[in-house]
């Protein structure tokens, strides 16, 4: 997790072997473009991948967009959270029938289509992900999907 966090992710939450992350849109506070960060943590969790290859196969689902950050208080308890339909594309993708048996990765990248950036942004930050991230051999098919409750994004599985 401390390579996300370099990578200027920050960590949401842990799920058994699940990191939920965002990687907020700062390029106006710090100066580093968006694309430049997702190639940075891309990089990271290749590393990580590899080396829990043998034993953990790897699943990514990678979704861009708006989220919602909700705070929850009460009686002593305070917990931030995130929501919005970016979090469920970024799950729907790990239903995705290529990432049901990674060997020994395999990945998804999302955007909604009624983002507005979609058609514009979708292939730059694919090309970020895919190249400057992984540095495999494999190439992205890029489709649009519809997952559950008829949520339409353009994604590339990978």
């Amino acid at each position: 997790m401390e390579d996300l966090e370099a990578s200027y992710c920050y960590i949401d939450k842990t799920i058994g072997d699940e990191i939920v992350f965002i990687l907020p849109d700062t390029e106006n506070e710090d100066g580093v473009h968006i694309n430049l960060k997702i190639g940075i943590a891309m990089e990271k969790l290749a590393i990580i991948s590899k080396q829990f290859a043998q034993t953990h196969p790897f699943r990514l689902g990678l979704a861009f967009g708006t989220v919602v950050l909700v705070q929850k208080v009460g009686g002593g308890y305070k917990e931030w959270s995130m929501d919005g339909q970016t979090v469920n594309l970024a799950k729907h993708l790990h239903s995705l029938p290529e990432l049901r048996k990674p060997s020994p990765f395999a990945g998804a990248f999302g955007m909604l289509t009624n983002d507005p950036e979609c058609e514009a942004t979708f292939p730059t930050r694919l090309g970020y992900i895919t190249f400057t991230g992984f540095r495999w051999n494999f190439s992205a098919v890029q489709r649009t999907e519809t997952f559950k409750g008829n949520t339409s994004a353009l994604v590339a599985t990978f």
